[in-house]
């Protein structure tokens, strides 16, 4: 995986591609792959930013729930653990 490009280099990139430059040209003078001025110009168009938004938390929420709660408030009340 490639290295995280500047915000400098994002700024070329994004300009380059509104004056319309031939992708070639604007990687070697942003320092970059063509794919990734590619991917840049997808999030430009798909999110209006030329990095996508984060993705949420996967797995398993790390929430404990109100029966939870109290299931565990009755077994500590029950082996005579003060709370």
């Amino acid at each position: 995986m490639p290295p995280a490009l500047s915000d400098t280099q994002l700024d070329i990139v994004k300009t380059m591609l509104t004056g319309k430059f031939d992708q070639g040209k604007i990687a070697d003078a942003a320092g970059c792959s063509i794919r990734q001025v590619k991917k840049i110009k997808k999030n430009i168009r798909t999110f209006g930013t030329t990095k996508a938004p984060k993705l949420k938390a996967q797995g398993r929420p790390r929430v404990v729930t109100q029966e939870a709660v109290e299931v565990l408030s009755l077994f500590l009340h029950l082996n005579e653990y003060d709370i």
